[in-house]
């Protein structure tokens, strides 16, 4: 059984700080060497400070997390909202050609349960540095500072209708982003509304789309919490923050990830070229300087129509030609990669990807399959282009992971290859946060 809990948010004073959007960031991980610079100027209360402390990668960096949320509390930059609420969130983006979409959900806290009980299944596996540095920054802040992203499936909208006839209430927060995607927040106090969703919810499993890092970093705190003095299950450490989404909203949505490859040694193309051809059908598209944005944008579309199949494409420095690569039909899978890729996972992209093509023909181990040989993009124009500038030697561009791929694959208790999801919007850090505090307990939370 599931547990889901209201809780009382700890959030931005608007007076103090003025627009959200200026104290808000994307999720840590998320954020380029780049960016981060533009977060830290926008104001001096920005949520970063409470992710990275001032942005340094020593030990120091922890106890500034601590100081600032505390000088925070203390000035009422951040106050604790008086009672439980569920958060119900909306956003609103753009995506290609103009076109909008809207994705529901709403924030609780879910109470921590080992993967091995069946209830809450993670789909990635995670680095223990990453695990790391978000247990410190846990016990640095005594919060979660961003929530955890998990979908459930609601067929028939039970869920989502319980919290829609609030929708037409004035939310708690509104604001528009730089990319013009719109967040919109309601603190839903409604004790009716508070039971029900806690009911609704109790027989569901939970799926982690993102945050598996910070998932585990939850459960190791509770672990070391509980060595410390017995414990009653009550306690506020027992729970996380998640936002929860259905599978079936409409605006959920994942972006392709693709892949640079860099630091080949001794790399045949001519060799590479015709190993592929051993387990796909290859179609070229060749190219001229006066034609090539027109080949390009033909190359991309056939990608997309591939979808449906095992197809990506593929570019090579050098090449004046784009090329799509579909899996050939009467291949066995399980004799190529081996018995110890379960069925399940053969049949995706990314593993045919990794496994087949990085691993076997371009000899790329696994353990290198992450920052050392690889470079993820989400931009597949700019893939191209920064493979056409000498810059990265491959790209290969692949059609995002489907929602029932990810569902399948985490029921099986089987795990993609990092990075093979990007749930797009992310869920920006600094709507709400829960503050774990040591003498409260559940009692004060349930309804």
């Amino acid at each position: 059984m599931v547990e889901i809990l209201p809780f009382r948010g700890l959030i931005y004073d608007l007076n103090k700080v003025g627009d959200l959007s200026l104290v808000t960031a994307p999720p840590y991980d998320v954020i380029s060497e780049k960016a981060k610079p533009e977060y830290y100027a926008k104001h001096p209360c920005n949520v970063i400070r409470l992710e990275l402390g001032d942005g340094s990668s020593d030990q120091g960096r922890y106890r500034l997390c601590t100081q600032y949320i505390d000088d925070w509390g203390k000035k009422g930059i951040l106050i604790r909202e008086r009672d439980p609420a569920f958060y119900y969130y909306q956003v609103d983006f753009p995506l290609n050609e103009g076109r909008r979409r809207t994705r529901r959900g709403f924030i609780g806290l879910c109470r921590l349960e080992e993967f091995e009980n069946g209830m809450i299944l993670p789909h990635e596996r995670i680095h223990q540095e990453q695990k790391e540095d978000r247990l410190m920054v846990l016990k640095a802040c005594q919060a979660n500072i961003s929530q955890i992203f998990s979908l459930y499936s609601d067929r028939d909208h039970t869920i989502r209708s319980l919290f829609e006839r609030y929708a037409t209430h004035p939310p708690l927060f509104h604001y528009v982003d730089e990319k013009n995607i719109h967040h919109t927040l309601w603190s839903i106090k409604d004790r009716s509304l508070l039971h029900q969703v806690r009911e609704g919810m109790k027989e569901k499993i939970i799926f982690i789309a993102d945050g598996h890092h910070r998932f585990e970093a939850a459960l190791a705190y509770k672990r070391e919490m509980e060595k410390k003095s017995p414990s009653t299950g009550k306690e506020s450490f027992h729970y996380t923050m998640m936002y929860f989404c259905p599978f079936e909203d409409e605006g959920l949505t994942i972006l392709p990830s693709h892949r640079l490859i860099f630091n080949l040694s001794r790399f045949d193309r001519a060799h590479f070229e015709s190993e592929l051809q051993k387990y796909f059908q290859k179609t070229d598209y060749p190219f001229t300087p006066q034609n090539e944005s027109v080949k390009r944008a033909e190359f991309l579309q056939k990608i997309e129509e591939g979808a449906r199949g095992n197809a990506f494409g593929l570019y090579i420095q050098g090449n004046n030609y784009y090329t799509l690569l579909h899996l050939k039909k009467d291949l066995d899978l399980h004799a190529i990669m081996g018995r110890n890729i379960p069925a399940v996972l053969q049949k995706l992209d990314v593993i045919i990807l990794h496994r087949l093509i990085l691993d076997q023909m371009l000899g790329i181990e696994e353990k290198d399959q992450d920052q050392r040989r690889i470079q993820i993009i989400k931009n597949g124009q700019r893939a191209i282009d920064l493979v056409r500038e000498g810059r990265f030697q491959i790209a290969f561009l692949l059609n995002a992971t489907k929602v029932e791929e990810v569902q399948e694959v985490a029921s099986k208790k089987e795990f993609m290859p990092q990075k093979s999801t990007f749930f797009y919007p992310k869920l920006p850090t600094g709507l709400v946060i829960n503050k774990i505090v040591e003498d409260e307990t559940i009692d004060d939370l349930i309804p």
